[in-house]
């Protein structure tokens, strides 16, 4: 409590300064987050004041609220049959479906594209490919499902959306399960996918793939087969319906290895040197998307993107993910490749 006196024409005033805290501070009822979530006037609000995104072990963008919301619960008569994090996803979608129904409106010529991928798609906190390239096109965005081909739902968006392109994440890192972070579990999978003791590093230098084991071929393996099987269908089904997989770009230097391959990489060479350590990093990317495009090269409307060396060093957000820039950088290169299979239909 402050005070002043003022004692100028004869009288005098006194000033008291009461602070109360607001016992409504950070809380919010059940009900009526629900209701502004389901508002389209109002979600993209809600989403960015009440929650935070994040990118989970599957590479999956997904909500939480921020630590320091209360959830108000109390009420009578009023529940919450989803989640909170359940009805953020779906204001989140919704919010791109109408975007979609924008561009559609606005520029009805303009090709159609179905994105069906992880976090580079749609990255919680930067502006990823599919964001990237809705500023052009008119962008259905659909999250993969636990990396299996067989349940995507990419036919029957296609199919709504009359699209002219699919766009597919076909993920190397996200099929190994990290669910279980004990050291035990943690050395079981780096032998799974990596040789404990290759021959020297002078015997990598000449055959980089005496540190992988066959298992790591292996992954490679199903996840090639299941999208090979989807593309196979898709041709039958639907030939004119441009088919669009990227690889990955290098890892860069400067970040601490927290997910999948890379922290099981990290940690079975960290005796070498950082240089050595990126060497094997490019070691794999190059056998992901070397698999990629000898995948693309068996059909005539799936096409290969190459991505590496696509993304400049200070264009990274962190180990995996570039910031807004980068994926800017990456969704040129889409637009390119969209731009010359249009130029190539017949007229």
């Amino acid at each position: 409590m402050a005070a002043q006196i003022f004692d100028e024409t004869g009288w005098a005033t006194q000033l008291f300064t009461f602070q109360e805290e607001n016992p409504e501070f950070n809380t919010i009822s059940g009900e009526h987050l629900k209701n502004m979530l389901s508002d389209l006037s109002t979600a993209e609000f809600a989403l960015g004041l009440y929650f935070d995104g994040i990118v989970d072990r599957d590479l999956q963008t997904v909500y939480q609220l921020k630590p320091q919301i209360i959830l108000r619960t109390d009420e009578p008569h009023r529940f919450l049959t989803e989640s909170p994090a359940e009805l953020a996803s779906v204001a989140a979608q919704q919010l791109r479906d109408r975007r979609y129904d924008r561009m559609v409106r606005r520029f009805p010529d303009r090709p159609r594209i179905v994105a069906i991928g992880d976090s580079w798609f749609q990255h919680p906190t930067e502006t990823g490919i599919a964001d990237q390239l809705s500023k052009v096109y008119a962008v259905r965005s659909v999250p993969i499902q636990h990396n299996n081909a067989a349940q995507q739902p990419y036919w029957e968006v296609i199919q709504e959306s009359r699209a002219d392109f699919l766009l597919v994440s076909m993920r190397l890192f996200s099929t190994i399960d990290t669910s279980n972070s004990s050291q035990t579990a943690m050395m079981g999978l780096r032998r799974k996918y990596l040789n404990a003791n290759p021959d020297g590093f002078e015997r990598y230098l000449k055959d980089p793939d005496g540190f992988v084991t066959n298992e790591f071929y292996h992954t490679l393996d199903v996840v090639a087969s299941g999208w090979k099987n989807a593309f196979i269908d898709m041709q039958t089904a639907n030939p004119s319906v441009q088919i669009l997989i990227h690889g990955y770009d290098y890892i860069p230097s400067g970040f601490e290895s927290k997910n999948s391959l890379w922290r099981f990489i990290k940690q079975e060479v960290q005796s070498y040197s950082r240089q050595e350590q990126k060497n094997l990093f490019r070691f794999v990317i190059d056998t992901f998307n070397k698999r990629l495009k000898s995948e693309a090269a068996h059909f005539p409307n799936v096409s290969y993107i190459d991505l590496r060396n696509t993304v400049h060093p200070d264009q990274w957000l962190d180990e995996l993910h570039p910031n807004s820039a980068g994926f800017e950088q990456i969704a040129n290169k889409f637009i390119n490749h969209i731009t010359e299979l249009e130029a190539q239909k017949p007229v």
